[in-house]
């Protein structure tokens, strides 16, 4: 639930405030520019507290090099893939009408299942 502070410990003790639509470590900054940062477990970021998460340190980072404040909107589940994130773009388009999508790849095993065999029975 929004507002609920989980306490991973599988491979630390970090801490993950969970944000609006359940997502972890979403804290909505309010800016009018939006990525949507998709991923696996290491966008989800349950290991590493809040402000280490990859979509906080996009934020921060657009901030100081870029002098720019983005709203990064992390999509990450653990054990998703491309396939999972294709057929979420349009719904998340119209939701939050990003001005970027961004994939975390961390093995070529999230884009292999885009095969247009693999594709056609998950769907």
């Amino acid at each position: 639930r929004e507002g609920d502070m989980i306490r991973w410990r599988s491979e630390g003790w970090a801490r993950t405030k969970v944000g609006p639509y359940g997502l972890p470590g979403w804290q909505p900054n309010g800016a009018a520019e939006r990525l949507v940062l998709w991923g696996d477990s290491q966008v989800e970021g349950l290991c590493v507290n809040d402000d280490e998460k990859i979509g906080h340190q996009l934020v921060s980072m657009a901030q100081q090099d870029l002098k720019r404040t983005i709203e990064c909107i992390p999509f990450g589940r653990s054990g998703t893939d491309s396939i999972d994130w294709m057929n979420q773009l349009a719904v998340v388009d119209q939701h939050w009408r990003p001005a970027l999508h961004v994939w975390i790849v961390a093995e070529l095993s999230d884009l292999q299942c885009l095969a247009a065999g693999e594709q056609a029975s998950r769907t």
